[in-house]
């Protein structure tokens, strides 16, 4: 759908649509006949998916506009040779479609916008004959169920309202073809109107159009080729994130809070996805969507996001965005007011708790810029302020496998160790209870990832003197796999190094005094982190690699992933 337009949203109440809005960017429809009375020539040759000569297929021409319901014209028809040829003769100036049918074997193709002009051949680019697909439109109730129908002009296709209940279906729709689908009224002489352009089915596909009155709309190409995210393997499951800036988005189409937005895959379905943050004074917002399948080595893969409709209300649900079923565990953005104390948890499961060491007071700077989206500034020194995630860890009691991330920009590199991301499980602080934590932590310009077995570190990975630069954010993630004893560490998307740990997974005291943080060591009194940190995760899945990069690619300032269209 073009989403740059400078057009009247026609009054629906003469179309009895009540807030069924359509954007009304679509050419005069003339109920067109092929007048053979010119000297233009269409030509063309078709095969089938073998290559072999499409012979013997019937091909009609009709006018672009020509409607289904409404024109009873008779247009012109050939029959393909032996040899898959075809041509139409003594063709008058205009704009056509040709669209060739085998109707006993349920195969079509088409060929829109062939201008003819007097006295020239319009030479077709060969087509091939690929079994047809269906779009199902989702009906929203205000629509005519009495008169309204759907059409794609150019063909014989269209779906009367009334055949219908809750969709409609527009069946037997040429593959591979970029189509544009009009909604009318019978017997009204408004203007059709442009329901979605740029539709395209895939061979008995079924292609759904969903947000019928959401007037704008973009592609979202997901790059994952080494122009773009660089990753090779297929990830599942995967929150993208999408950020919008006055470069790529329109604000003022939008609602004030964001609520009108909508995403779908490229079949048209629904995808879920989470609003992080939405600052329209400024034109920045932070949206994370969940896509099924991002697939390697690709740069045809797309999204669709939708914007645009004044009576929608909000979709955003960030817990079908970062399920537990998927293994998030606590998903923290950071991006949190801070006079509200609390820091939220994606998941909806473990919301954070802001905090200040001993004595001190809380001087919490929330909702600093971050590199994927909002972060959190934690000031150290004299203030020391922490998060306390709580001490029942009974989510990752027992598991088998850990991951735990977080972007990181510490504000100098001379202080001693310090603990910005820890997780602790089991036991209590004395020698006859076992205790586990699994930490991020920075140290004399290095990142430290370290398990711990009580009071000694059980495994530490530590990154050379040339990996920290002060002021400058870093994705660090951690991975581990209890089952085969191993601990790796990544920086930027790149696996730092690995190497054999022990973990604790059969304590059984998962609520006792021993808390997790984010800024600070496990009890938050010592150890205090200073400088910035944004999108800390705890999941109970082991992430690959291909997840790492895919997630460094997206989420760094210049995102690797995502190009608008």
């Amino acid at each position: 759908m073009r989403n740059n337009h400078s057009t009247l949203i026609l009054s629906l109440i003469t179309v009895g649509l009540a807030f069924f809005v359509f954007k009304c960017s679509s050419p005069t429809m003339t109920a067109g006949t092929v007048t053979q009375s010119g000297n233009g020539r269409v030509a063309g040759v078709l095969v089938t998916t073998t290559g072999a000569p499409a012979s013997g297929t019937q091909v009609k021409l009709f006018p672009s506009d020509f409607n289904p319901v409404i024109n009873g014209a008779i247009v012109p028809v050939e029959t393909t040779d032996t040899n898959g040829h075809y041509a139409f003769d003594g063709i008058k100036t205009g704009s056509y479609n040709v669209v060739a049918i085998q109707p006993d074997q349920k195969v079509q193709a088409a060929t829109f916008g062939i201008n003819v002009v007097s006295g020239d051949t319009f030479i077709v680019p060969p087509d091939t004959m690929r079994i047809t697909g269906s779009i199902k439109i989702v009906l929203p109730t205000t629509v005519d169920t009495v008169n309204g129908y759907f059409f794609i002009p150019g063909t014989t296709i269209f779906s009367l309202i009334n055949d219908h209940i809750g969709t409609a279906i527009l069946d037997s729709v040429p593959a591979g073809v970029n189509l544009s689908i009009y909604y009318a009224v019978k017997g009204n002489s408004t203007q059709p109107q442009l329901v979605r352009d740029s539709v395209e089915v895939t061979s008995g596909g079924i292609m759904n159009i969903e947000y019928i009155g959401w007037i704008f709309s973009k592609k979202l190409i997901l790059n994952t080729t080494a122009s773009g995210a660089g990753v090779v393997g297929n990830v599942t499951d995967f929150p993208v994130l999408v950020r919008l800036t006055s470069a790529n988005f329109k604000f003022t189409e939008a609602k004030q809070d964001g609520a009108d937005l909508r995403f779908t895959k490229a079949d048209g379905s629904p995808l879920p996805f989470e609003i992080e943050t939405w600052d329209g004074a400024n034109s920045a917002a932070a949206v994370w969507v969940k896509i099924d399948t991002v697939f390697g080595n690709d740069s045809t893969h797309f999204i669709n996001m939708f914007w645009g409709n004044s009576n929608a209300t909000s979709a955003s649900n960030s817990a079908a965005v970062f399920g537990t079923a998927q293994g998030f565990q606590g998903v923290w953005h950071l991006a949190d007011n801070a006079a509200s104390s609390l820091v939220k948890d994606a998941t909806g499961k473990n919301d954070g708790a802001m905090k200040a060491g001993a004595n001190e007071i809380q001087t919490f700077t929330a909702s600093v810029t971050g590199t994927a989206g909002r972060a959190m500034h934690f000031p150290g020194g004299a203030n020391k302020s922490w998060i306390d995630l709580g001490a029942n860890r009974a989510y990752i009691n027992n598991a088998s496998e850990i991951t735990i991330s977080l972007w990181l920009n510490a504000e100098t590199d001379t202080f001693a160790s310090k603990e910005v991301f820890c997780f602790s499980k089991g036991g209590s602080l004395t020698a006859n209870n076992p205790e586990s934590r699994i930490s991020l932590a920075i140290a004399y310009n290095q990142f430290i990832l370290k398990t711990h077995l009580r009071d000694s570190d059980a495994g530490t990975i530590i990154t050379t003197l040339s990996t920290f630069v002060p002021k400058q954010w870093y994705y660090c993630v951690g991975v581990l796999r209890v089952p085969q004893d191993s601990l790796y560490f990544y920086v930027d998307g790149t696996l730092w190094d690995a190497q054999k740990v022990s973990f604790n997974t059969s304590a059984t005291d998962v609520s006792n005094s021993t808390s997790s943080s984010i800024g600070a060591n496990d009890l938050g009194l010592d150890d205090w982190f200073v400088g910035n940190v944004d999108e800390a995760r705890l999941e109970v899945f082991a992430r690959s690699a291909d997840w790492i990069k895919l997630s460094y690619e997206n989420q760094k300032a210049n995102d690797a992933v995502i190009v608008f269209r």
